[in-house]
This record gives C-alpha cells, sequence and structure tokens, in this order.
C-alpha cells in the first residue's frame, strides 16, 4: 500500500506540474496577412451584403509545439462594428493542425466571403482580419491565443458587378449554398 501511495502521489505532481505549465503563454507569433482584393457585391447575389476576400496568408506555428500540445485549433476571423451591432465576429476559415510537420502556413490566393444581414459592409473601413488559435494540449486548459500583425481592411464605397468569370463562379458558389438552405439555417439560430 506505501508503495502505490508513493506512486500515486509521483502521478500526481507530475500532472500538476503538466497543467501549470499550460498557464504560461507562449511567446508571440509573427502572422503575415496581406489582402489582395476586397470586394462587396449587392443583394441582387444574396439577400444581404456579401464581402469577398482574396488573401495571402503566410506564419510558422511550428514553435508553438511541444510535448504537452496535442493539436491547434486555427482560425482566422473578422472583426468589425456597425450601427446595428457593437461586435461582429465572423470565422472566415479554419484548419486543426496535428504535428509540427503542417504547422508553417503559407496560402496564397485564398478566397473568403461573408455576409452581413444588416447590409453594411459597404464603406466599412474597421474590419480586422486576426489569425487565432487553441492549444488543445494533453493535460491543462484549452488556451486561446491571437498572432502578432493582425491586418485592418476597407470595404470599398461602391458594389462590384460581378463581370469576371472567377467572380460568377464565387457568386454562384455563394447563391448554390444558400439556396440549399445553409445560409438560411444560420440566419434562423441567429434569431433564436
Amino acid at each position: 500500500m506505501n508503495c502505490i501511495s508513493k506512486v500515486q502521489t509521483v502521478a500526481f505532481v507530475i500532472v500538476a506540474l503538466c497543467f501549470l505549465q499550460t498557464l504560461a503563454e507562449p511567446n508571440p507569433v509573427n502572422v503575415h496577412i496581406n489582402p489582395v482584393v476586397a470586394n462587396i457585391y449587392p443583394q441582387e447575389y444574396s439577400e444581404f451584403d456579401l464581402g469577398v476576400l482574396n488573401l495571402d496568408l503566410k506564419t510558422d506555428l511550428k514553435p508553438l509545439f511541444n510535448w504537452n500540445v496535442k493539436q491547434l485549433y486555427v482560425y482566422l476571423t473578422a472583426e468589425y462594428h456597425t450601427k446595428h451591432n457593437i461586435l461582429n465576429q465572423v470565422v472566415l476559415c479554419d484548419k486543426i493542425i496535428k504535428n509540427r510537420d503542417e504547422a508553417k502556413l503559407d496560402l496564397k490566393g485564398l478566397t473568403v466571403w461573408f455576409g452581413d444581414k444588416e447590409n453594411e459592409l459597404r464603406g466599412n473601413e474597421n474590419i480586422v482580419l486576426t489569425l487565432s488559435w487553441n492549444l488543445v494540449p494533453n493535460i491543462g486548459f484549452l488556451p486561446r491565443y491571437s498572432g502578432t500583425g493582425a491586418k485592418v481592411i476597407n470595404f470599398p464605397f461602391n458594389y462590384k458587378v460581378a463581370t469576371k468569370l472567377q467572380d460568377r463562379r464565387i457568386i454562384g458558389k455563394i447563391k448554390q449554398y444558400y439556396n440549399n438552405g445553409i445560409l438560411q439555417r444560420l440566419e434562423e439560430s441567429e434569431g433564436d
């Protein structure tokens, strides 16, 4: 019994040290976000203002991996305020990184889109793009961190008409999602 008690005590101390290690904040990670194009489309294509961003994103998250990191949940958000809402947050894209080999991100020509049902994206000059992540530890808290290098983008004051084939394809995909009821269900759930 004495031997089992000592093993349990040592195991408890090791788990406690692992838990305390997750409270320490890692070194900041620099993120380079380069928005190439920011366009906004009118309601004729959807039932809300539709912002489409083409961007490049580059960062190295390898230093975040250590013996207690199981995986990273990485996501790009757009945060902005409007007349109707003090804070709007939209997740534009996300990725689960399971090991150190996948942790270097170099995304070029990434196309993301989001809508504002109050039609307040046009001329909005305070949209902040931020790359954030949750460290999923083996033992401990699930902390959330953001990289340095958040980017502020401006949407134009004028709507763009989808004339290029690429623009029409993007709008076609979004209309397909909308017609399938995916966006409609999301809008209904926001009202609940």
